[in-house]
């Protein structure tokens, strides 16, 4: 019985945590400049994390940095810097985390999790389609 009411309690944070950082996304958004439907990079790290560093030098990367540069905002958070973070959002578990948002303040594609060039680089694409297509 006792596991069952923690695997409820653990269901319903993680459906409170996805809730609230759409809200998030959304107000960051707001204030972007935003120019010619440019999508948001929210990329929320963390300190002395390897797979943040990892995800840094993949975004670096040629291929990657050019579909950047020319289709996205990106927006860097520091997980643990309060003041960044908004109130409402309830800070990720995982770092780094990379959210895809579009001008209607929609995620293009689920976000991602310190993942592997090859996957970062079939992300960025899938959203910059997924934007294209709106």
């Amino acid at each position: 019985m006792q596991t069952i009411k923690i695997l409820l309690s653990t269901l319903v944070i993680f459906i409170t945590i996805g809730c609230s950082t759409n809200t998030v996304i959304a107000s960051t958004y707001n204030k972007s400049s935003v120019k010619n439907s440019k999508i948001l990079l929210y990329f929320v790290y963390r300190d002395n994390c390897p797979s943040c560093e990892s995800m840094k030098k993949h975004i670096k990367s040629p291929e990657i940095a050019t579909l950047i540069k020319k289709h996205y905002i990106v927006k860097m958070v520091n997980i643990r810097d309060k003041a960044t973070l908004p109130k409402v959002w309830m800070r990720p578990f995982v770092s780094p985390t990379l959210y895809f948002v579009d001008k209607n303040k929609e995620e293009l594609v689920s976000s991602i999790h310190g993942v592997s060039k090859e996957t970062l680089l079939t992300t960025v694409k899938e959203a910059i389609t997924v934007n294209n297509m709106k």
